[in-house]
């Protein structure tokens, strides 16, 4: 049986490769999607992220909510629009600060 780990990694890095020599449109709107521990509430956690977005003045709506099979994590979706490319580097280096949260796509 193959290893895939190199392959992810390397697709990854091709990826972000790529998104290098594209230019944001600014103001952005997209999904943003962000994976948490189910160790807090949903209300808890959806106000972590909440939190995040009104201290930046990011506008939101919320989209949807899933459980992993297993119940350990919780992902939520979010439609946000960023104005400039300072808010987006803020808001990624905010939500690294959420303990529980484990990535935002």
């Amino acid at each position: 049986m193959m290893n895939d780990a190199p392959k992810q990694g390397k697709m990854k890095r091709s990826a972000s490769a790529q998104m290098t020599n594209q230019e944001l449109q600014f103001p952005v709107s997209y999904r943003l999607k962000t994976v948490m521990t189910a160790a807090l509430s949903d209300t808890e956690n959806k106000k972590q992220l909440t939190n995040v977005f009104n201290e930046l003045g990011i506008r939101y709506l919320y989209e949807s909510k899933n459980k992993s099979s297993k119940g350990t994590y919780v992902s939520f979706t979010y439609e946000i629009t960023l104005n400039d490319r300072q808010i987006m580097d803020r808001l990624y280096t905010l939500l690294k600060e959420i303990d529980n949260l484990k990535f935002a796509l």
